[in-house]
């Protein structure tokens, strides 16, 4: 009888703990915080975009030197993203990540023809040569009209290539609303040491803002968490941004459009010689 009851009680604790652990929305990395919030729905993958996306292109520190180089946007994104329809695409704009050796050297958008932005890339002798991020400038340039035709980036100068953005949407040819462009502001860099995790905190006070994105910077880290704070005074855990993230990768996730002020970041350095790890955070906004 006893022997009974005793394995009774065993199958019942069985039965709960793996209902728990099936349960969707308990423990640690689902945690939203409770209470109504942003949705959290991070991707990794962007080979299938929705209504808008960015495209990342790495390019190792491309040296380019002389006048008029090109880097062929069309053809670095196909072999990249395969299975995009790029005549269905429109160019909304692209970043592009680099230095020139004396501050002097200039990128150009061109589409078709045409040229649609043109600007400096800037740079110092001494930084050349270095790998730390500060080094690079981000230089923006904007498309404006037609994205009919082949898309370039002529560069003129002496000049390193980190990585290319190419901001694309959706076209609407049936005249439909498109929505506005998504606009994207950096909210900094932080470095976490390998001794625990380490809080670093980033301000942002801005409306509007429905992506949110965090980069690999210099070395892998272990993100424990990521924590938003909004202007009503709520707070959010975006439990898509946690897990390990290497040099390079970028994560980002959805959500409501909100006034967010800041964005708490917890996270730790996995260099096993116990070097700095740094990511950057950046948000997009409407």
């Amino acid at each position: 009888m006893k022997k009974s009851i005793v394995m009774s009680v065993l199958v019942s604790l069985l039965s709960f703990a793996l209902i728990s652990e099936a349960a969707p929305g308990r423990g640690h990395r689902g945690d939203r915080g409770g209470g109504r919030g942003p949705i959290d729905n991070g991707r990794d993958d962007r080979r299938l975009p929705p209504q808008s996306e960015r495209l990342v292109i790495e390019m190792g520190d491309s040296l380019y030197q002389g006048r008029d180089n090109i880097i062929y946007l069309k053809r670095e994104l196909m072999a990249i993203y395969p299975r995009m329809d790029f005549q269905n695409m429109e160019l909304d704009g692209v970043r592009i990540v680099a230095k020139s050796r004396h501050g002097m050297g200039t990128a150009e958008l061109v589409v078709g023809q045409v040229g649609k932005d043109r600007k400096r890339v800037g740079g110092r002798p001494e930084d050349f040569h270095s790998n730390w991020p500060y080094t690079y400038d981000r230089v923006e340039l904007d498309n404006y009209g037609s994205s009919m035709g082949a898309w370039q980036i002529h560069l003129d100068g002496n000049i390193k290539v980190k990585r290319v953005v190419v901001f694309v949407s959706v076209d609407r040819r049936d005249g439909g609303y498109r929505p506005p462009r998504m606009r994207y502001l950096s909210a900094g860099e932080g470095s976490f040491d390998k001794i625990g995790y380490n809080k670093r905190t980033f301000a942002v006070n801005l409306s509007g803002v429905e992506e949110i994105s965090i980069q690999g910077e210099n070395r892998s880290l272990e993100v424990r968490q990521v924590r938003v704070y909004f202007g009503n005074g709520s707070s959010q855990i975006i439990s898509g941004l946690s897990g390990n993230i290497r040099e390079g990768q970028i994560k980002t996730v959805l959500i409501n459009s909100r006034h967010v002020n800041y964005i708490e970041v917890e996270a730790t350095s996995l260099d096993i010689f116990g070097g700095l790890g740094k990511l950057s955070v950046e948000v997009g906004y409407r």
